[in-house]
């Protein structure tokens, strides 16, 4: 990633993630997408297992082009995944998907109310057996069986259609 690296933690232990889509940055310490639209993926490579937690803090700069900010669950790669997110915007809402062939497919979605421009709020993600879960600010939102992605590894994604630079901090991530 461009600029200094930014260390995630995992059981202690600190890892540099790896961008595999977009641009990310690390500004006033925390991560930023690039002044670039579309979405913008990270991931631990080495953490790879089949329960998995994965959470950050983000704040929208922008809540009207739509920004999503969350976190990869099992990813294989871009194509194959599992998203776990928040919507902002005229349509904001969480939600759990998975991502098969490049095909993003929702598989449990709430609506919800837009946060505060500028204001972080945390989302978690977790991934054990077949259970997926969201979390928004500690509280439980959405859960679903799903089986179709046993393995792999987490990371996550901040995306937009302005090219305004959202902020995630606080990232953290547990792998079984």
């Amino acid at each position: 990633m461009p600029g200094q690296p930014c260390p995630w933690v995992q059981h202690g232990r600190s890892s540099v993630p790896e961008e595999v889509q977009g641009e990310l940055l690390i500004s006033g310490e925390e991560l930023k997408n690039a002044a670039l639209t579309g979405d913008h993926l990270a991931i631990l490579p080495a953490l790879s297992g089949p329960t998995q937690r994965a959470a950050a803090n983000f704040a929208s700069a922008d809540n009207s082009r739509s920004p999503r900010f969350g976190v990869l669950l099992r990813f294989q790669d871009p194509q194959h995944c599992y998203l776990v997110y928040r919507q902002i915007g005229s349509s904001s809402f969480v939600r759990i998907s998975k991502v098969v062939n490049g095909v993003e497919m929702p598989l449990a979605t709430t609506t919800i109310r837009n946060p505060r421009r500028n204001r972080f709020f945390r989302l978690e993600g977790r991934a054990e057996g077949t259970i997926l879960t969201l979390d928004l600010d500690g509280k439980e939102r959405l859960s679903v069986l799903n089986a179709t992605f046993a393995d792999g590894t987490l990371g996550i994604i901040l995306g937009s259609k302005s090219t305004l630079a959202h902020r995630a901090d606080d990232f953290n991530a547990v792998v079984e």
